[in-house]
């Protein structure tokens, strides 16, 4: 993973925007964080709180842009803010800028071809001058002593920075595979470390499985689509077997039980029964006769 040179500046800001109206406190200090490259191009901005939240904010951006490197540089308008403080127990080099001097600053090294550099904020154009102040040379940063109650924290803050650039490696090591196997997911979430895509990632680590899933799904509904269109036609009833049934009792009609028992007692001799024994017969000749 290359390193990036990049500078940063601070300025104090009050919150806007989506972070006025999140439910914070309007008491809470916030600070307005600019970061540019090697050659003065801006990279980002943001808005972090002055609390330990916005130290470990500041971390991974400043991960996130340099590419792990540790040593950089931060310009600010005052040491008196908490992530200050934090940022010299860690070691970092400090620049801290005369308060007369930050409008000079967001005067002399903003970018007048800019639009948006033009409409920011005062505290926006102030972060954007100190961090190139710091890549002009025009403020030198250096590492400074860090307050005496903040000490004991040195241990956990060289931890914290390990594991923010530890991240910000894995999530390179990780794009770069998504760019090669798996573009989609990259399009769909920029930062592949994050929790959601992580957790999209380990239930799909392979393309293929996301369309295999759907085929398997479409298999599975055209088969119980076909069973059932089976089992419809088995139950529908032989319309065809009911009528030539219906034809063979009209042909056939029951025999006369009390005829039956006559002739079974001796009555079967009588010419007049065997006659009337025989009518059927005739009955159904003349009536099915072709003519």
């Amino acid at each position: 993973m290359a390193l990036v040179r990049v500078y940063c500046g601070l300025s104090s800001t009050q919150p806007s925007g989506s972070a006025a109206v999140a439910g914070n406190a309007p008491g809470e200090a916030w600070l307005t964080v600019a970061v540019v490259d090697d050659s003065g191009r801006l990279l980002d901005v943001v808005d972090v709180k002055d609390d330990p939240t916005g130290y470990a904010e500041l971390g991974a951006v400043l991960a996130e842009r340099s590419g792990g490197s540790g040593d950089v540089a931060v310009a600010a308008d005052t040491d008196e803010h908490q992530v200050i403080m934090l940022l010299a127990a860690a070691g970092r080099p400090l620049a801290i800028a005369e308060e007369e001097s930050l409008d000079d600053y967001a005067d002399r090294f903003g970018d007048d071809d800019s639009p948006d550099e033009l409409e920011a904020p005062p505290a926006e154009r102030r972060a954007i001058g100190l961090a190139r102040g710091l890549q002009a040379g025009a403020l030198a940063a250096a590492v400074q002593a860090a307050p005496r109650e903040l000490m004991a924290l040195k241990p956990v803050l060289a931890a914290h920075a390990a594991v923010a650039n530890g991240r910000q490696s894995a999530a390179v090591a990780l794009r770069e595979v998504l760019r090669e196997l798996y573009p989609a997911a990259l399009r769909a979430y920029p930062d592949p470390c994050e929790s959601v895509p992580l957790a999209v990632l380990d239930a799909l680590p392979e393309p293929g499985l996301l369309s295999s899933a759907a085929a398997t799904r479409g298999r599975d509904a055209a088969g119980d689509g076909g069973a059932d269109r089976r089992a419809g036609g088995r139950s529908r009833p032989d319309r065809r077997g009911d009528h030539r049934a219906a034809r063979r009792d009209r042909r056939d009609p029951p025999p006369d039980r009390n005829r039956q028992d006559a002739h079974h007692r001796g009555g079967g001799d009588d010419p007049a029964e065997r006659r009337g024994g025989n009518a059927p017969a005739t009955r159904r000749s003349a009536r099915w006769s072709p003519c």
